[in-house]
């Protein structure tokens, strides 16, 4: 069995949350109301939206046209067949951004982005420095990309991922990780083991289009509810679930400056 959480460190696979933020959000949605956003620059938004994007990590515009996000519409075609994520879908570069929407209960509380900001090396590996930023407040964690998968690591040098996948990778692949479920217990260097499956290939309709992607679900040891995260050449994060127990609770992508 892994490592279980402590009561103050409440840790889900939610691979892209900081969990006690998390709960936080989730307890003070209860009371707010959210509100349809306007343009980022204008918008006075709410405690909770700010602190969506501050969990989240990423910071965009309503139709990916703030700060100069562009749509994946004509930038990738869509390949015919099964799909298959590869290595060529991770060809990451300083400068790169990632633009999102975030929802609940139908409406939108916020934009987000994730920026890669610089690069460091490590083992022969490349790690890309992942800013996560609205508002002036910002977050950081770090990316790689090698042979065995795409993995994600709260701090540089971290023995344990947050959160990873096999590439190449297609429905129905499975694999089984210890990992830091949160920050706190990656400082206290206690993983738990995740239990990830490629469920599926989905439609995720996202602001950004229809995507072709592959549904995971990663899911602690001893628990039973799964965070979903939709994976697409286009993203490669199309879509993720912000809380197991809330479906309406969402991520969804709207645009990169990525090249292809």
């Amino acid at each position: 069995m892994g490592d279980k959480t402590t009561p103050e460190d409440t840790s889900s696979s939610g691979e892209f949350l900081n969990d006690r933020l998390r709960n936080e959000i989730v307890n003070e949605i209860k009371s707010t109301d959210a509100k349809p956003v306007i343009p980022f620059k204008e918008n006075p938004m709410p405690r909770v939206a700010l602190a969506l994007v501050l969990v989240l990590g990423i910071s965009v515009a309503i139709g990916a046209t703030i700060y100069g996000a562009r749509t994946v519409a004509g930038l990738i075609p869509e390949r015919a067949g099964p799909l298959q994520m590869t290595h060529d879908d991770f060809d990451l570069a300083v400068g790169h951004t990632f633009d999102f929407l975030v929802h609940r209960n139908g409406a939108v509380l916020g934009n987000a982005r994730l920026e890669l900001v610089e690069e460091e090396v490590l083992s022969g590996n490349t790690y890309y420095k992942v800013r996560q930023s609205a508002l002036g407040t910002e977050e950081f964690f770090y990316w790689t990309v090698n042979d065995e998968g795409f993995y994600q690591y709260f701090q540089f040098g971290d023995v344990s991922p947050q959160f990873h996948f096999p590439l190449p990778m297609k429905a129905g692949d499975s694999w089984d990780l210890y990992c830091f479920t949160s920050r706190g217990r990656a400082k206290e260097g206690k993983t738990t083991l995740v239990r990830f499956r490629a469920t599926r290939e989905q439609r995720a309709k996202v602001e950004a289009g229809s995507l072709k992607s592959i549904r995971i679900d990663a899911t602690e040891d001893g628990d039973n509810k799964p965070t979903q995260i939709w994976v697409s050449p286009e993203g490669p994060i199309a879509k993720l679930l912000l809380d197991a127990n809330d479906p309406s609770f969402y991520a969804e992508f709207v645009g990169s400056n990525r090249t292809q």
